[in-house]
Formats: C-alpha cells, sequence, structure tokens
C-alpha cells in the first residue's frame, strides 16, 4: 500500500500545472492520496474517488479546498465518510482494504502567522488551537473505531526532525503529545536535507497507528520542482506499508520510527 502526501500550493482551478501535478501523482501508483491547499480540478480521474473539505474562508477561491482524501477504487473500497470537528480544515474516510478496515484523516495544521476568525491571533495561537482539536478528533476516533487502523497525514507546519527550527518547542511538544495520546507514530521525521539532499525541510507529515508503524517499508521525497516545473513550495512524500503488517498489527517498542526501507529521494 502506498500513501501519498503533499500540499500543492493553492492551484488556481485553470492553472494549466494542474495536469502536470496529476501526472506525477498518477506516475507515482498510490492508494491514498492526502493533497492540501489543493483545487478540485487536480482530480485524480476516474480511478480514484475523491473526499474534500467543506468551503473555507481561508481558502476562497474557486474550487480550493484545504484537504482532500483520493482513494484508488482497485485498492480499497470507501465505506463511509466520518465527521470532523472542522469539516472545513479537515477531512475523514473508512476504508476496506481487503477485510481490513482503515480510517484516513486529512488535514492542515495552521501555519505560525494564521490570523483567526477575527484576525487577531498572536502567533502560533491557531496552531495550539488546531493541534487540541486535532487530538480530539484522533481520540475520538479511536474509542468509537478501536479495531481500525488510523492514518492521519497533511501539512502539519512543524519540522520534526530534530534540526529544523519552524515550530516552537511548545508546539511540537504538543503535537507529539497528543500523537502519543492517539497512540499515532509519526513516520516522516527523518532528516531529509541530510539523508537525501533535499533542499528544504520536511513540514508535510504522515502518522499511523503505532501498532503499524513498523508495517512502513520504504519513504520517498520529492521536491516540489518536478522536471523542471515548479509545482509547490513543498516537497512531497510517499510511504509504502507492507500489506500483510498492516492487516495483522505490529507491537513495537519505539514510539517514532522513519521506516525500515529508510529515506530516498524520489528518482535517485
Amino acid at each position: 500500500m502506498r500513501i501519498v502526501n503533499w500540499n500543492v500550493e493553492r492551484p488556481a482551478i485553470d492553472s494549466p500545472k494542474n495536469a502536470i501535478r496529476v501526472k506525477h501523482l498518477l506516475d507515482l501508483r498510490p492508494d491514498i492520496v492526502v493533497l492540501t491547499e489543493t483545487n478540485t480540478a487536480v482530480d485524480l480521474g476516474p480511478d480514484f474517488i475523491g473526499l474534500f473539505t467543506e468551503p473555507s474562508p481561508r481558502k476562497p477561491r474557486d474550487g480550493e479546498a484545504v484537504a482532500a482524501i483520493w482513494i484508488r477504487r482497485e485498492s480499497l473500497t470507501v465505506i463511509d465518510r466520518i465527521d470532523t470537528s472542522d469539516p472545513r480544515e479537515a477531512v475523514c474516510v473508512e476504508l476496506d482494504a481487503h477485510d481490513t478496515r482503515l480510517i484516513v484523516y486529512g488535514s492542515i495544521i495552521p501555519y505560525h502567522g494564521a490570523k483567526g476568525a477575527d484576525r487577531k491571533s498572536s502567533p502560533w495561537q491557531e496552531h495550539k488551537k488546531a493541534i487540541a482539536w486535532h487530538r480530539q478528533d484522533w481520540m475520538e476516533l479511536r474509542e468509537s473505531f478501536p479495531d481500525r487502523r488510523l492514518i492521519a497525514a497533511g501539512d502539519y507546519n512543524q519540522h520534526r526532525d530534530g534540526v529544523g527550527q519552524y515550530g516552537t518547542i511548545e508546539v511540537r511538544r504538543m503535537l507529539s503529545d497528543a500523537l502519543d495520546d492517539a497512540r499515532l507514530t509519526c513516520v516522516t521525521e527523518a532528516d531529509l536535507v541530510a539523508s537525501v539532499g533535499l533542499s528544504r525541510r520536511n513540514i508535510d507529515h504522515v502518522c499511523l497507528s503505532t501498532d503499524i508503524a513498523s508495517a512502513v517499508t520504504d519513504i520517498q521525497a520529492w521536491e516540489g520542482t518536478v522536471a523542471g516545473t515548479r509545482l509547490s513550495d513543498h516537497n512531497g512524500i510517499t510511504v509504502d506499508l507492507d500489506d500483510a503488517m498492516v492487516r495483522n498489527g505490529v507491537t513495537i517498542d519505539c514510539t517514532r520510527v522513519a521506516g525500515r526501507g529508510g529515506v530516498a529521494l524520489l528518482g535517485s
């Protein structure tokens, strides 16, 4: 199973680059795609089912959505959409993967300068609020669906590689605590600058139920510029999972892993 997570930087509904974005995503052969700062025009086509967040005043242009989840039809079956604390900022769906039930949660945790509805929020205030309701959603999902494997992914606006400085100590600890409380492991915390030579540090993350974190077989990353065309100001990430290990669950001792297969630059 392959999960892709990418912030596509608010493309216009009529952007000629949308076709390039779609081709790049399809070439990755994903089963689950979480896109943030996306648009309905970034449409993966009839082989996929797309679920979008509701319209948000933060993203008011035609077709814009804070987040979308795309599901490959031949790999997974959509069971039901699940409500989130803020449907404008997060989208959630229950899936069946060959008799294994999964829940996928896609969202953005706002950047440090988000001002809130009254335009008066101080730096990191909206970020902290979002971590709190993300934690609430994840905990409720764990309680309501105790036998489901949970996948949470999106733009979390934090460096979590131990090197990058974007995100205060406080907000990184808040997110770590929320993940721990929900028994989630962030598997994208490797230093991609050092390991594969990316030019920017990662703020887009994939988190898995801790009992399947060791099912990760490979993690790859790519720059926002693909084949000489700038498609985003964010890195993209793929996370590959061993299907059998996802079905059976794996108990691990560590609370943070980067994947047994290591991290590679896509195409390297």
